[in-house]
Parts: C-alpha cells; sequence; structure tokens
C-alpha cells in the first residue's frame, strides 16, 4: 500500500528536501541554497509550502503546492496557489 505523508516545510532541511521537486517547476532557480533563502522571504510574507512524501514522514517529496492565504474585497478569504508541481 502507497503511503503518502503530508506536512508543511518548516526548516532548511525540509526546504532542500523539496528542491529537486521544485526546480522540475522552476528550472531558473540553480542552487538549493538560493531557492531556501528565497523560500524563507516568501514565508516572511505568509507563504507555506506543503510537501507529499512518498512512504513516510523522512520519505521522498514527489509532490508540493506552494501558497498563501489571502483576504481581499472580491473574495473574502482564500488561498493563492503560487507552485504546484510533481515529481516525474
Amino acid at each position: 500500500m502507497l503511503t503518502i505523508y503530508l506536512n508543511h516545510a518548516g526548516c532548511a532541511g525540509d526546504f532542500r528536501d523539496a528542491f529537486d521537486v521544485m526546480r522540475e517547476l522552476r528550472p531558473h532557480i540553480a542552487h538549493a541554497e538560493a531557492f531556501i533563502a528565497q523560500a524563507f522571504n516568501q514565508v516572511a510574507q505568509g507563504y507555506r509550502l506543503l510537501m507529499a512524501r512518498q512512504g513516510g514522514r523522512d520519505g521522498r517529496v514527489v509532490a508540493l503546492v506552494g501558497y498563501r492565504r489571502q483576504v481581499n474585497l472580491l473574495y473574502g478569504h482564500f488561498n493563492y496557489v503560487d507552485d504546484l508541481v510533481s515529481a516525474t
């Protein structure tokens, strides 16, 4: 049975684990360190990165969704999806 574990990235190690999958969507980000720095800049602005790991908490990252919770006059509260990608 395939087990998928979902968790939000919360430390540099989580973002490092997510880098190879994110790079499939954002190939212009050449190095994990640049991705980690940018991710933490975005986290300060409300960005969250939800990771799907195959096989449990320490498993391989197979999909990501990067999003932020926003509010505006048109929609009220909503989630804006910045990134949505799965491993090939």
